[in-house]
């Protein structure tokens, strides 16, 4: 039996500067099949504010760390044919679609040039009901050294009007997923200098994979 989402409020944030840095850019039929170029994307979304917001769960702790899943439904009268969408998150993410796994980012970067991902996800998406879905994790204070950050926080950002329904703002839910964590020792824990991620850890009878 699938189990009731955990829904928490999303926080809707301040927008940053804007994302200049896109690389990634891949589409996916399928799992099996091999992944395209995300050519014609919009230029001007790369050097301008984007209309999308960054979110949060509102009940998380802004610097983790923590575990969040977030999700939007949507329902399309036709299968398109081409849907880009960038992608990004504080600190990272794992995208999927309908259930496929898309791709995962972004790239390290600074707070004045954080990175995206592109992805063409139209070869996913379907006539009805769709899902996107995300899982945002943040290591906060075991963060590896390399790891600039602000604060966790998710951004999807549709390439046209068309796909401007999926980015990040009203309509997406959140919860935080208490089966998975993160453990060991971070940077801050050492006397001595250390510089690696922490080890993770899974709980699978407290995990949602039905999220």
């Amino acid at each position: 039996m699938a189990r009731r989402a955990r829904l928490t409020p999303i926080l809707r944030l301040k927008p940053r500067a804007p994302l200049s840095i896109g690389v990634a850019a891949i589409a996916f039929a399928a799992l099996a099949c091999p992944g395209r170029a995300a050519d014609n994307a919009d230029p001007d979304l790369v050097h301008a504010m984007w209309p999308a917001e960054w979110i949060a769960c509102a009940d998380a702790c802004p610097l983790g760390p923590d575990v969040y899943h977030f999700r939007k439904r949507l329902a399309l009268p036709a299968a398109p044919g081409r849907f880009v969408v960038r992608v990004s998150a504080d600190n990272r993410f794992v995208l999927f679609v309908n259930g496929v796994r898309v791709g995962d980012g972004p790239a390290r970067g600074d707070l004045g040039h954080w990175r995206f991902e592109t992805y063409d996800i139209g070869p996913l998406l379907r006539q009805g009901d769709n899902l996107i879905a995300a899982t945002v994790w943040n290591c906060g204070k075991l963060s590896p050294l390399a790891q600039m950050s602000d604060r966790t926080a998710f951004l999807v950002q549709g390439d046209s009007a068309t796909e401007a329904a999926v980015n990040t703002g009203i309509g997406w839910d959140v919860e935080e997923e208490k089966g998975q964590g993160f453990q060991g020792v971070g940077p801050s824990d050492m006397l001595d200098y250390y510089a690696a991620a922490p080890g993770e850890a899974v709980d699978g009878s407290r995990y949602d994979w039905d999220w």
